[in-house]
């Protein structure tokens, strides 16, 4: 997923963040901001919650909202299957882990880049 990212916003200067020492950064870097990466497989076959393996840990959510708070593009996107959808700092904290599909979907991010 990060690298498909990477590769879709290279006109950007994307590229994967690894970073052991700074608790809570997110995977992907480009000139704009930050992006958090979370993927899961397929949709759940009934409605509910989609929960993912990997949920936000909190040093990720506080990083996330210092940098947003200082001015800062902070962005989660979210592939399931084919589908992928970003959020901001606010809809990433309330709505990943904790919405349905139709919510996730209804929540998401949009931003004309141009």
């Amino acid at each position: 997923m990060r690298s498909n990212l990477v590769r879709a916003l290279s006109e950007f200067d994307a590229l994967a963040v690894e970073n052991r020492i700074g608790a809570g950064t997110p995977d992907v870097n480009f000139t704009l901001g930050w992006i958090e990466c979370k993927w899961k497989k397929f949709w759940p076959k009934k409605e509910g919650v989609v929960r993912f393996d990997h949920p936000l840990l909190p040093s990720q959510k506080i990083w996330m909202k210092r940098r947003a708070s200082r001015g800062g593009l902070v962005l989660l996107c979210v592939q399931v299957n084919r589908d992928w959808l970003f959020y901001d700092v606010e809809n990433a904290i309330s709505v990943f882990n904790n919405s349905s599909r139709a919510e996730m979907i209804e929540n998401y991010y949009y931003r004309d880049w141009e």
